[in-house]
């Protein structure tokens, strides 16, 4: 046999084993990276994107319908990705715009929980599916890992949620004004702090008992949570004392919204056993904005409170505003 033609075989089965070797790499990397992250972009960066690289891909996205997840933005619109699924199967694959689109199944305890996106160059889809076997046994591992963080991250959500109201509770209140006022102190920006209390809340719990109370702050803190933005936050402060932090806010528009659910909460229909409507429930407001210079966040929560009073002595069922010495001398109420 020619020296040449040898030379050639030893060189494409040195390619073939250098080759098998990377991919067995990159699956250790992949595997690796599914046992070692505890959250979504932890997963993600260390074994989806490696798992991109072993396919060929250049965009991926892991779709939970009941989870933010991370993603290389894909490619492909919301029908293509329609249409590829309409098509059935357990993995499925197909070319547009020269690039492949593919997409496989995820699940965890025989119960399909999301799907892995891939988008690459359609000259590479061969070598997707050359290693189909083996996607398809890391998606099993990675949706078993997805359902885990999943776990841990709604256990850790229900350890910081009040049990009733399922508003935030009063210890993640305290961190979270913390790091709010940090926040505002270091960038200069605005933030204000709402305090609401149920009025009247313990006649309420004599005349109609417990169940008809709980059903009050139930009610109440729906409305306060349905009125605010995803970046605002209501917890469950105390007994019928609720707490609005709104990042970004000035004390005027606290005042607003404020004002807002006043009129919305004076307006609940409350219907219970036994009684039916027991309405009209009102509440009072205290409203505090952060002062650039203040270095205690207490200081804040105090002028909060300290609002909230005034609002019961002047009769309840109204708004008040507390400033800070320094907003009141330059006559400021952001």
């Amino acid at each position: 046999m020619p020296e040449s033609i040898i030379q050639d075989a030893e060189q494409d089965l040195l390619e073939n084993l250098l080759e098998r070797s990377y991919s067995l790499s990159i699956i250790n990397e992949v595997l690796s990276g599914i046992n070692a992250s505890c959250h979504y972009q932890e997963l993600f960066l260390k074994a989806v994107v490696p798992l991109m690289e072993m396919v060929g891909a250049s965009e991926a996205q892991i779709v939970m319908p009941t989870q933010r997840v991370p993603q290389a933005p894909p490619a492909f619109d919301e029908a293509a990705w329609s249409a590829l699924r309409a098509s059935g199967g357990e993995a499925n694959w197909g070319v547009c715009d020269e690039r492949y689109m593919a997409r496989f199944l995820l699940s965890a305890q025989a119960k399909p929980i999301g799907e892995l996106r891939l988008v690459g160059p359609a000259h590479l889809l061969a070598q997707l599916l050359d290693l189909r076997e083996v996607v398809l046994a890391l998606c099993g591992q990675l949706g078993l890992a997805l359902n885990g963080i999943h776990t841990l991250l709604d256990t850790i959500e229900r350890a910081l949620r009040d049990g009733l109201t399922g508003l935030y509770n009063h210890a993640h209140f305290q961190t979270q004004l913390r790091q709010e006022a940090d926040r505002a102190a270091r960038y200069g920006s605005c933030f204000s702090l709402v305090m609401v209390d149920v009025d009247f809340f313990k006649r309420i719990n004599d005349t109609y008992g417990h169940p008809a109370g709980d059903e009050v702050l139930k009610r109440v803190s729906q409305a306060l949570a349905e009125a605010l933005r995803t970046s605002d936050m209501a917890c469950r402060y105390g007994g019928e004392e609720f707490a609005l932090l709104l990042p970004g806010t000035p004390l005027d528009g606290a005042i607003r919204l404020a004002e807002r659910l006043r009129q919305q909460i004076a307006a609940l229909p409350i219907e219970v056993p036994v009684h039916g409507s027991i309405g009209p429930v009102s509440a009072s407001f205290g409203c505090a904005a952060f002062a650039q210079g203040e270095c205690d966040p207490l200081s804040l929560l105090r002028r909060a409170d300290g609002a909230l009073y005034k609002a019961k002595q002047q009769g309840r069922d109204r708004v008040c505003v507390v400033l800070a010495p320094s907003q009141e001398a330059d006559g400021s109420v952001a």
